[in-house]
This record gives C-alpha cells, structure tokens and sequence, in this order.
C-alpha cells in the first residue's frame, strides 16, 4: 500500500513565490503607465479630432454647422469662447465629444472661415486647451438663359470667378426655369402653346400634362417642397393658377392663392434701381453705375447677399419680346459685389439663378 503525502513540494514553492512576484510588477507597472497616461492627457486637455462643414450648404441656407469633434467629452462650451473670422452670427452647443457651431446668417461664397475655441477642458476638468479650426467654403455656382431668336435657347451652368461654362439644357423659345436638386425644371413655348419640361441631370425628359392647350405666363417653384405654381391662359379661357407636385402624381391642379409664391429672400438689403436706370443702389449707397449709353433692369442679390446681378443692355436695344421676363435683345447679366462694388462675373443672356 503506497502512501500519498499531503505536504506540498519544497522545490515548487520559489516557482510559486517568483510568479507572485513577476505578477505583481506587471501589475504596478501598468498601472503606473495608466496613471501617466491619464496623466499627460489630463495636463494636455482635449484635442482636435476632425470638423465637419458642408462648404455649399452654408452659403445658401441658414442655420447650417460647423461640426467641432474632439478626442474626449468636454465641458458645456459657451458663446464667448468661440470666435469666427471673418465675422459671423452664430450660436453654440456642446454634446460630448462634438461642439456645434451653428452660423445663424448665410456665409460667403469661396471664403476661408477660422472658428477658435478657447478654454476647453474636459469634463473630468482637465487643463484648459485652445482649439482652432479652419474650412473653405463652396464658389457661388449660377446657372443663365442665353436667349437666341434666330436658333435655339441655352440654360448655361458656371461659377463666379471661374472658367468654364457648360451648357445644361437647350430649346428653341425658353421661357423660364428653375432648378431643382439636380434636375431642372422648363417653360418653353412657341407663342400659341407652352411646355413644361423637367430635365434629370443625365438628359433624359418628361413633359408635365398641362390643364389644356394654352400659355404659361407666370412661373414660380419652391425647391424645397417640389412644387410648382404656374399662370396658365387656356385659349378662349380667362388666365388661372395651377400647381403640379413634382414629388407626387405629375398632374395640374388648380392653385388656392391668387398669386405666385415670392422667391425666397435674400440675406441683406434689397438693391434697386435710379431713377436714370443706370446706377444700382444698396441701402443709399451706389453700388454700381452702368457706362452711357446703357439700361439696367432685372435687379437680384445671391442668397447670402453677397452680389448683386442685373441685366444691363444698350438703352436702344429692342425688347426679345418673351412670353415670361421678357429681356433686351443682346442682354448680359452682371454679378457685383456688394461691398466693393467691382464686377465680378458676367454671362450673357438674362434670368440668373443660384444653384
């Protein structure tokens, strides 16, 4: 009968001890680096991690952001840490790791914007860090009606103080149009009957159905809600409203108001004309003075209120006698700047849109 000892191994017992040992170094020294890790994090505080800015969108719409991410949730950030150059109303909020910066008024087209946050700390209280970011916003993009009685009409895409024009969409006798996303939507007529054709960014077309043989005479399409309001004289009728919802069944229905729908307004004072026709006017101020021998008409301003447009033309110059806006023969259209009153741009034909 063998005997089991219950006595532990004497060889076995430094084994044992030296684990313990190595176990717990291991142990302290990675809670030494734990803490000197939290440690120099805490003395450097939050850092920059990426922004977020859609550089288009904040030049045709309000209350759009600047998106601030940073390394660790910080404390709540307010109005007075943030600055913006060039100068822009804004408003603040913080929401763990992200401050959003939310510009309150349209921003400048192609215009580099600094946003800086000072003061940052996390929320464990951390030293107080300094935050600067920059972004670059998107050129003013426009979009023109070239107007040709002898031949075809052309609806030409460009930027502001860019080269390169591109032709979106041609016509014989294009009356207006309106972008919409992507797509375009266009009155063209051929002075007894009218068409309303929207074009998709890859060319292809589709004709609305109309209440009846007519002319369309007034125009106007809310972007946002993809419906269209139009003046519409049927022969032998009187002229009535009709709406077509372009994000439903693309039938006419009659409209409810009594007038077209206003264009959205534009940021900043309305410009208008002297009483000579040749000089434009922002707030009392002359922005622009046409050459003699000159007519202006068809004033606008860019959502941001930026620039100024008008159509300038030889005061002889005849009228292109078109159904809707009618324009002078030979019509350019000019794009200043409201500030500096210089001529940035300029495109022949009439009718500009911002897209």
């Amino acid at each position: 009968m063998t005997r089991t000892s219950t006595e532990p191994r004497t060889d076995e017992a430094p084994s044992n001890r030296s684990f313990v040992r190595t176990f717990a170094v291991t142990i302290a020294v990675l809670a030494l680096l734990c803490a000197g890790l939290v440690a120099v994090a805490h003395s450097q505080g939050p850092r920059l991690s990426e922004t977020i800015v859609d550089g288009r969108a904040v030049t045709l719409r309000a209350d759009q952001q600047a998106r601030v991410f940073l390394d660790e949730s910080v404390a709540t950030v307010r109005a007075e840490q943030v600055a913006v150059s060039p100068a822009a109303r804004f408003a603040v909020t913080t929401q763990g790791t992200v401050v959003a910066v939310q510009f309150l008024h349209r921003l400048d087209y192609d215009t580099r914007y600094r946003v800086t946050i000072r003061g940052v700390t996390s929320v464990f209280g951390s030293r107080a860090t300094t935050i600067s970011t920059e972004f670059t916003t998107g050129r003013a993009q426009v979009l023109t009606l070239d107007r040709n009685p002898a031949g075809q009409d052309r609806i030409v895409r460009a930027s502001v103080n860019a080269v390169g024009r591109s032709v979106v969409y041609q016509a014989r006798r294009i009356q207006a149009y309106a972008p919409i996303g992507s797509d375009l939507v266009v009155v063209s007529d051929d002075r007894r009957t009218s068409r309303i054709t929207v074009v998709s960014s890859d060319g292809t077309t589709e004709d609305l159905l109309l209440p009846g043989p007519g002319l369309v005479t007034g125009f106007a399409l809310d972007a946002p809600t993809g419906v269209l309001v139009f003046r519409f004289t049927a022969r032998g009728t009187a002229t009535k409203l009709y709406t077509i919802s372009l994000t439903g069944v693309h039938t006419s229905a009659p409209y409810e108001g009594s007038t077209l729908p206003a264009d959205d307004a534009s940021q900043g004072a309305a410009p208008s004309l002297a009483a000579d026709s040749r000089s434009v006017v922002v707030s009392g101020r002359t922005v622009y003075t046409a050459p003699k021998g000159a007519r202006l008409s068809q004033l606008g301003s860019s959502p941001n209120g930026q620039f100024v447009t008008v159509v300038s033309a030889p005061a002889s110059a005849a009228s292109d006698r078109s159904t809707i806006d009618p324009a002078p023969v030979g019509a350019t259209t000019l794009v200043v700047d409201r500030s500096s009153g210089a001529v940035v741009a300029s495109f022949a034909g009439s009718s500009l849109r911002w897209g």
